[in-house]
């Protein structure tokens, strides 16, 4: 990703196109590839659990920045940012750009003691760098909460992630209106739409006519989520 890159007032204050830049470098040369997924991914867990996931598809630069279970629960919880056609960034908002700051370091250090960070600076990637093994998600620990969401980053084929599933044929592929894909259960499917319509009905009712009027100031965004997940609970009870 280049610096060029125009920044989103959507993501945190802090981010800015070099740091965008040095974050897409720093898990492009470093990460892990995930080859069914077409992403490479760099992990911290201390002193809190941070990924961060880049796209490995020519065609596409995506950037995912998530905390210890973000992937679960409502889409909402993402600053999405489209920085230009096919390119995007999802960053959890329950992560801080201090924790990514710290991840990058901790990734740069680990791997300049391996010889992977050249005499300028410069991060180079390695062959033996291979793909890590992964096991099945677990449907009954994933959606053991009835109306647990799993949010499918861009660029991830949503069959495939169903298939990373113990029992797939237990999940089910849903879109939202935002155009992007979740995965429940399948009981959950009639309960997860009615929460869909629900939200919508809030957001008519606190004067926005649709989707694209909802407002680019993270701290107002953040209050109207709030007041729509209140207005959606009174609804669902």
């Amino acid at each position: 990703m280049k610096s060029k890159v125009k920044k989103s007032d959507l993501l945190p204050s802090e981010v800015t196109p070099e740091f965008l830049a040095d974050l897409h470098d720093c898990a492009f040369k470093f990460g892990t590839d995930d080859v069914d997924h077409h992403i490479r991914r760099v992990e911290v867990r201390e002193p809190r659990q941070v990924v961060v996931g880049t796209s490995t598809d020519p065609k596409r630069s995506v950037i995912l920045i998530s905390g210890p279970g973000s992937l679960l629960g409502p889409d909402g919880v993402w600053n999405a940012s489209a920085i230009k056609k096919d390119d995007f960034i999802f960053w959890d908002r329950l992560v801080s750009v201090q924790e990514v700051k710290i991840l990058i370091a901790r990734v740069d250090a680990y791997f300049f003691e391996k010889g992977w960070i050249d005499g300028k600076g410069n991060r180079v990637r390695r062959a033996e760098l291979v793909q890590s093994e992964r096991g099945k998600f677990s449907v009954e620990e994933i959606f053991e909460v009835p109306g647990t969401t799993f949010f499918v980053p861009p660029g991830m084929d949503p069959e495939a992630m169903r298939q990373d599933f113990d029992r797939p044929q237990d999940v089910a592929i849903m879109k939202t209106p935002l155009g992007l894909f979740i995965l429940c259960h399948v009981r959950d499917e009639r309960r997860v739409k009615q929460r869909e319509t629900f939200g919508l009905q809030a957001l008519k009712e606190f004067g926005y006519k649709d989707l694209s009027e909802l407002p680019d100031d993270p701290e107002a965004f953040s209050a109207l989520r709030e007041r729509i997940q209140k207005r959606v609970a009174e609804l669902e009870s």
